[in-house]
């Protein structure tokens, strides 16, 4: 291997190592935030049906959703505004 070929290699791995860091932060975050915000979207449910399903107040539903919507923004707005 040449110098350049190895710098490319590394810039490579690199750049998979963050892409696989991504989805792990993402992923903690959906397990963190939990089927309180994953039933309104995958299942069409309401917030209080929601709740009264997992025995929670409907407050704490939507607080759970606000702060997904506000992480999911904050991961993709790189993506978005360059």
């Amino acid at each position: 291997w040449d110098k350049a070929m190895a710098v490319k290699a590394e810039k490579e791995l690199e750049k998979r190592v963050e892409e696989k860091r991504e989805r792990m932060r993402l992923a903690d975050a959906a397990r963190l935030l939990g089927d309180a915000v994953q039933k309104p979207k995958t299942e069409d449910r309401r917030v209080d049906e929601i709740a009264e399903e997992l025995q929670i107040p409907s407050g704490t539903v939507k607080s759970r959703l606000s702060r997904a919507r506000r992480a999911l923004h904050r991961r993709l707005a790189p993506y978005f505004l360059g």
